[in-house]
């Protein structure tokens, strides 16, 4: 089992936050440090569309709002589309973070993260009977899991990431795949069998027409799997608004298992599986601990005094009982 560590250098994690920062400063805020708020739009619940959710937190100039109804975290009022794309287009915390963590970790990435999804999108594929003429990513950053799949058997003929940022769009075209840079809602007459989206619908600003646009761009029975934090996980839970994964603008939306089902549901998809398989998050609370942030819960203090096998042990119930902050879902067209 790997390490938060090993794929999030903190030194690098640290630099990249204050890029982030500065890159918001560069693109949402007035001269004074607040926000230009005709840059923003006040939105409803992503999941279920409640409006006028209470404000759970601000961070970082950026109001987070819990749903009354589905338990859906999100950012509200948030950038305009047009902003947003601005934003990852020429975003130096983005185009430093691809450079300096994504690629400098790229073969530890490649053996626990990327080669256990490919594994899983051919298990699916085989599962649901899905042809694999073309599979597309979307947000698919540097294009290696598009590498790793290309040396699956029993993988796609064609293979293509659709990619906003500048820096993610130049290192997949290095690396010889076909690549989009742009947003999937610009994109027209494409059809795939299969859809990923790992860790992108919390960057989407309308979830609700991410889905339908993906729904769309699938063959007949073609199936979208998708990875997202899971704000019912363990650590999100822990550590609220003081979580590293809570960074707006790039997380606009926190779902849940049931939210999330919501939203395919209303997409046109069938929930075919959503399971929290995420071995991250007694690490990621173990290493909090460790730089002194304050954990009030006894339980929780006791918990990380124990031996790795029981924290280990600690981690696989979290996983077995969708009680892991990352989440793993899969839907097919109807």
């Amino acid at each position: 089992m790997f390490k938060e560590k090993d794929i999030r250098p903190k030194a690098t994690e640290k630099l990249v936050a204050k890029l982030r920062l500065k890159d918001i400063k560069t693109n949402f805020l007035d001269n004074r440090g607040n926000i230009i708020n005709n840059y923003f739009l006040e939105v409803g619940c992503p999941s279920c569309g409640r409006k006028n959710n209470p404000e759970e937190f601000m961070k970082e100039k950026f109001s987070f709002k819990r749903c009354k109804c589905c338990n859906t975290l999100y950012v509200s009022p948030r950038p305009t589309v047009y902003r947003l794309l601005k934003y990852y287009k020429y975003s130096k915390s983005i185009k430093f973070f691809t450079k300096e963590i994504l690629e400098k970790t790229i073969n530890v990435r490649k053996e626990k993260i990327f080669k256990p999804r490919a594994e899983k999108v051919i298990f699916y594929t085989k599962k649901l009977n899905t042809e694999k003429e073309q599979l597309i990513e979307i947000g698919g950053g540097n294009g290696i899991f598009l590498e790793v799949m290309k040396g699956m058997r029993d993988g796609f003929k064609n293979l293509l990431n659709i990619e906003p940022s500048k820096e993610g769009a130049r290192l997949t075209k290095n690396r010889g795949f076909n690549v989009i840079n742009d947003f999937v809602e610009n994109v027209e007459k494409l059809r795939a069998d299969c859809i990923c989206a790992f860790e992108l619908i919390e960057h989407i600003f309308d979830p609700l027409s991410f889905c339908s646009k993906v729904n769309n761009l699938l063959k007949e029975n073609g199936i979208f799997i998708m990875t997202t934090p899971n704000i019912e996980g363990f650590d999100l839970m822990l550590l609220g608004k003081d979580s590293d994964n809570i960074a707006a603008p790039n997380h606009l939306n926190y779902f849940n298992p049931k939210s999330i089902k919501m939203l395919l549901k209303k997409t046109g998809f069938k929930v075919i599986n959503v399971e929290t398989p995420g071995i991250l998050d007694v690490d990621i609370i173990k290493n909090k601990f460790k730089r002194g942030y304050n954990i009030k819960d006894r339980f929780i203090s006791f918990l990380l005094t124990k031996d790795q096998r029981f924290l280990d042990n600690f981690q696989c119930f979290l996983q077995q009982n969708n009680l892991s902050s990352n989440m793993w879902i899969v839907g097919k067209k109807i």
